[in-house]
């Protein structure tokens, strides 16, 4: 796992690149995925997953956290089932002053 820009913040971007090794059958992937999305569900559920995207073209992610920690990151990272096929970048993120803050996609319109 590799930590950019490493402060301990309240929020993280992540991105995962995820690699299934060949040998992996296709029901046992199947339950891992199912498992995933489980978990992922229970992580947004506390308050600790915020927004997640796919990346387009290949198997991976871009996901908003909001951890006490990095260690904490790391460990709902680690809870992940598919996360020992994922190789990860943490990216720490602290406020831009020229930020404008949350907005809706409809008051864009």
């Amino acid at each position: 796992m590799l930590i950019e820009n490493f402060k301990e913040t309240m929020e993280f971007l992540t991105t995962a690149v995820i690699s299934i090794p060949e040998h992996i059958d296709r029901d046992s992937l199947d339950a891992l995925v199912r498992a995933e999305r489980a978990r992922s569900k229970e992580l947004a559920g506390s308050g600790e997953l915020l927004r997640a995207w796919r990346t387009p073209g290949y198997w991976g992610n871009w996901c908003l956290w909001r951890e006490p920690n990095v260690a904490a990151l790391v460990t709902a990272l680690d809870s992940l089932p598919l996360s020992q096929f994922m190789e990860i970048t943490i990216h720490s993120l602290e406020p831009h002053p020229g930020d404008p803050g949350p907005t809706s996609r409809l008051d864009a319109h």
